[in-house]
């Protein structure tokens, strides 16, 4: 006998399960050699998600930071030219995150994909001015460790390295390559 029922595929078996992490890193200020530097708040947020038998989640990861810079610096003569620079950067990571269980709630976890980078900047230099706006797109890989302090939150440590940010067309950008985080999350 025909019939219009089909089996289900085998990758609609199973309940979802995910995990959604934030960070907020406040500003800090520093003087160095007469230069002021002031890093503006950072945001992050880390989402996965699966089916129960999935070999590996979905991850889409966001962050954002804003930093400026002030100072004097020598430029081509003997006095110092009076420079300032801010910058803002955004990039969203999506990709593939492989969690492992271990004893006690603290377990490793691998991930990586695709980054897209976007850096907007105005830098100027006394009287003359540039302002810079790119996009790259490239790899991502990272790795870190998730600590399980109850059935549903969770604090992680996320190690991070972007070739996009690193390949970024403005001064500085390869300190915004390798980035390091902690992160405090829910499970569902």
């Amino acid at each position: 006998m025909f019939s219009l029922a089909q089996p289900a595929p085998a990758f609609d078996s199973g309940e979802w399960k995910g995990r959604v992490n934030a960070f907020f890193n406040g500003g800090k200020l520093s003087v160095e050699a007469g230069a002021h530097q002031e890093t503006r708040p950072e945001f992050g947020a880390l989402v996965d998600f699966k089916k129960e038998k999935w070999p590996v989640s979905v991850c889409a990861d966001l962050f954002f930071r804003r930093a400026a810079w002030s100072g004097a610096v020598a430029r081509q003569g003997p006095d110092p030219v009076h420079s300032t620079q801010e910058v803002a950067m955004a990039q969203i990571h999506l990709g593939v995150r492989k969690c492992l269980e271990a004893a006690e709630g603290v377990g490793p976890f691998l991930d990586g994909g695709l980054a897209l980078v976007r850096a907007h900047g105005d830098l100027c230099f006394g009287p003359d001015s540039k302002n810079f706006d790119d996009v790259r797109v490239g790899p991502w890989v990272g790795a870190g460790v998730a600590w399980r302090t109850t059935k549903r939150f969770s604090l992680d440590l996320d190690l991070r390295y972007s070739l996009p940010a690193k390949d970024l067309d403005w001064e500085g950008a390869d300190g915004q390559a390798l980035c390091l985080g902690v992160f405090m999350g829910v499970s569902f």
